[in-house]
């Protein structure tokens, strides 16, 4: 298992006045089990949200993201966005999977 911080969306309620429900964004650390990664790629949605305006505080405007989807035995794949570039994770996974 390779711990990697995550960000995710926040539930929250419908903005009339936005006329849609406004991004909150937090972080929280998981642990990825290599042999379930099915791909990774750059979250790019995520880096265009950041240059406009922080997505939460002390993240850097710079940061960039990386998309993972993930596969286990029995269930539907799950996708989670990463605090790490693309490059960055597919080295922990080689040197994690070791």
């Amino acid at each position: 298992m390779i711990k990697f911080t995550e960000i995710f969306n926040l539930p929250t309620s419908y903005d009339p006045d936005l006329k849609r429900a406004p991004d909150s964004f937090s972080v929280r650390e998981v642990y990825i089990n290599p042999s379930y990664i099915i791909s990774a790629k750059e979250n790019a949605v995520l880096y265009a949200k950041a240059q406009k305006a922080p997505l939460i505080e002390g993240l850097k405007r710079e940061a960039r993201f990386t998309e993972v989807l993930l596969g286990t035995p029995g269930h539907a794949p799950t996708r989670l966005s990463l605090v790490t570039e693309p490059e960055h994770f597919a080295q922990k996974i080689v040197r994690g999977s070791k």
